[in-house]
């Protein structure tokens, strides 16, 4: 479904799933698992940004006002 979804697109199905099985997603995957861990996320979906963990659907509103925090104190 994903190669044909993905050509239907103008992507290469192939390409991107060979990408899915290959080492470095592994490694991607795995990095992630462990920073996970190191915040110590009770659940998902978890988000941690600048270190501060936001835990639960409900907290989509917050952590998009964090961001948008962050983008003004970066352009100023």
């Amino acid at each position: 479904m994903i190669k044909k979804v993905a050509n239907d697109v103008g992507l290469n199905g192939d390409r991107i799933l060979e990408l899915i099985h290959g080492e470095a997603a592994k490694l991607a995957a795995m990095a992630a698992l462990a920073e996970y861990e190191q915040f110590g996320c009770p659940g998902v979906p978890t988000w941690v940004v600048e270190g501060e963990r936001f835990w639960g659907k409900d907290r989509v509103d917050w952590v998009t006002e964090k961001v948008k925090q962050l983008q003004q104190t970066s352009s100023l």
